[in-house]
């Protein structure tokens, strides 16, 4: 049977684990670090990579039934684990989320894998998800890449044996975009970044980013072929941003900060990418923590949500 699973966001339970997150950003922060220009979106800023997908099995094919098979069969053998791994796959959708769930793969327990323990890290992961979403998108509309979800499928042709989705939040009303899949891209691409970053932990990075891909077949979302292609696109993705020297510099930054040292032992030029990435961190919790108390008068509200003259501190960045 699939589980099903709910969850509430809580005003208090947000405030205090934002400032728990944020302790040691704000002390690195008290030093000035100067604003330059805002960066571009990503490290390849869309340009052309050569990415591209061979045309969706057609609809009623052999390879299409069999994909609907292997679908099928592997949500009636995940078991209770694998289906609340699938789900949480499905939620995590930003850098911020997306991050701990390499955690077990990357044996991380004095310093894990989050956005304020890993600012830097967390920055180059948002920028990698960026192209990884930009060139899947581009993909799914290339001519014979339109393909209906397997749980839309099913419903279209209303077959008893229905394939039911785990999560549909991010995904198109009609059950579209199915082929190739975003989240095979995002997770392969995530996972080849953070084997940069950890070549000690490559092998095991890299089956948890096969497995976040994986998730998409249980969650009844994507075929097998779809997650396959998101995963060859997730690895385009990543050969031409190494080939960029601003990925090559984060990245002497980030093997500085996954030793888990302070960062006042790290390279002037490091240490002042750490404090950038850092404040872009504190100021995205920030205006995230402050969104949930939009409505509240101004005595409820945390002080860093306080009105400074015409603007509250969330909007001064």
């Amino acid at each position: 049977m699939i589980p099903t699973f709910l969850g509430k966001p809580r005003r208090l339970q947000a405030a205090r684990t934002f400032g728990a997150r944020a302790a040691l950003t704000l002390c690195l922060l008290l030093s000035a670090v100067a604003r330059a220009e805002a960066p571009p979106p990503s490290y390849l800023n869309q340009k052309a990579i050569g990415a591209q997908v061979a045309p969706a099995p057609a609809v009623g094919s052999e390879p299409a039934l069999t994909d609907l098979y292997l679908v099928r069969a592997a949500q009636r053998a995940a078991s209770p684990g694998e289906w609340t791994e699938a789900f949480d796959d499905a939620k995590a959708y930003t850098a911020a989320e997306v991050l701990p769930r390499f955690n077990a793969a990357a044996g991380a327990e004095k310093w894990t894998l989050s956005e304020t323990s890993r600012p830097i890290v967390a920055h180059m992961l948002a920028w990698v998800l960026t192209d990884a979403d930009h060139y899947s998108d581009e993909a799914k509309k290339t001519p014979g890449a339109g393909r209906l979800r397997p749980y839309a499928e099913t419903r279209l042709a209303a077959l008893a044996s229905e394939i039911r989705p785990c999560f549909e939040a991010f995904l198109p009303p009609d059950g579209s975009g199915s082929y190739p899949s975003g989240h095979a891209a995002r997770g392969y691409a995530a996972a080849l970044l953070l084997a940069d970053v950890m070549p000690a932990k490559r092998e095991a990075l890299l089956a948890r980013g096969a497995l976040y891909g994986d998730s998409r077949v249980i969650c009844g979302v994507h075929h097998p072929v779809d997650v396959e292609r998101g995963r060859a696109i997730g690895r385009q993705v990543y050969e031409a941003t190494a080939k960029e020297p601003a990925y090559q510099a984060d990245l002497a930054c980030a093997i500085e900060e996954a030793k888990g040292t302070s960062p006042a032992a790290y390279t002037p030029a490091c240490r002042q990418r750490y404090l950038a990435y850092a404040r872009e961190v504190f100021d995205r919790q920030t205006a995230s923590l402050c969104a949930l108390f939009a409505t509240s008068s101004e005595s409820d509200r945390p002080k860093s949500c306080q009105p400074r003259g015409n603007k509250t501190m969330a909007k001064d960045h």
